[in-house]
């Protein structure tokens, strides 16, 4: 498989690009900067994985970067992996720093618009394109708590793209699917863990192979009759 991937070059995405690799796909690999850990993927796996670097979602550029490291080829599947969460330390939305939001708002929603701006392109029916989000606490009428707006906020605009970006692609006969990664154990979670944002403590996440393995298990089942589903990342579908 052909398969686009952002926020390669570190956590969950990492994980992502060097399973994949492993395995004989070609991966398109974006990254801010390439740094030792993915240049190390690519070293182990030649010509398995084609580094676009300079690529940051939360800018515009980011279309022309992707479209030209792509190139013409086909593309198979899309992971819109790449986010930030840096409202993490907000209680209440007289704390929230608007431009932070702002920021979560362009990585984690607009990114992902486009990422897919990027890649459609390039994708053919049988194609697939999965959103990496938050848990469902996180969202809606059964957050536990209120804070971390700008980052669940983001989340949320997210999958309102996908649920009508699947209305406009099953008639093209290219799948969509929200997932839901779970604890893993990255840096981004001992962050949250540490400034007592979390209930979940690193030491009992996944690891970050193990949940690699479980987005990817969720890509390879994706089919078209799931398109528009949001799941777990064993695949059991999530509430709305």
């Amino acid at each position: 498989m052909n398969i686009l991937l952002t926020g390669a070059a570190r956590g969950m995405g990492l994980g992502i690009c060097a399973q994949l690799a492993a395995r004989g796909d070609t991966v398109y690999a974006t990254c801010r900067k390439a740094n030792d850990d993915i240049n190390a993927i690519v070293a182990r796996h030649p010509g398995r994985v084609r580094v676009i670097d300079g690529v940051d979602v939360a800018e515009e550029a980011a279309i022309d970067r992707m479209k030209a490291g792509v190139g013409d080829a086909p593309l198979d599947a899309v992971i819109c992996n790449a986010a930030v969460n840096a409202s993490f330390d907000t209680d209440g939305v007289l704390d929230l720093d608007l431009g932070i939001s702002l920021h979560e708002y362009q990585t984690n929603a607009l990114g992902a618009v486009r990422t897919v701006k990027a890649a459609l392109p390039r994708l053919s029916p049988g194609g697939k394109i999965v959103f990496i989000t938050t848990g469902p606490q996180a969202l809606g009428k059964k957050a536990p708590a209120p804070g971390v707006y700008g980052y669940r906020m983001s989340k949320g605009a997210m999958h309102t793209f996908a649920n009508l970006l699947t209305l406009e692609l099953k008639p093209r006969g290219i799948a969509v699917q929200i997932v839901t990664p779970g604890s893993i154990d990255t840096k981004m979670l001992w962050a949250v863990w540490e400034a007592g944002r979390t209930p979940n403590p690193p030491k009992d996440a996944l690891s970050i192979d193990e949940g690699a393995q479980r987005i990817i298990a969720r890509m390879d089942a994706l089919t078209l009759e799931q398109t528009g589903t949001w799941v777990s990342n064993l695949g059991v579908p999530e509430p709305y």
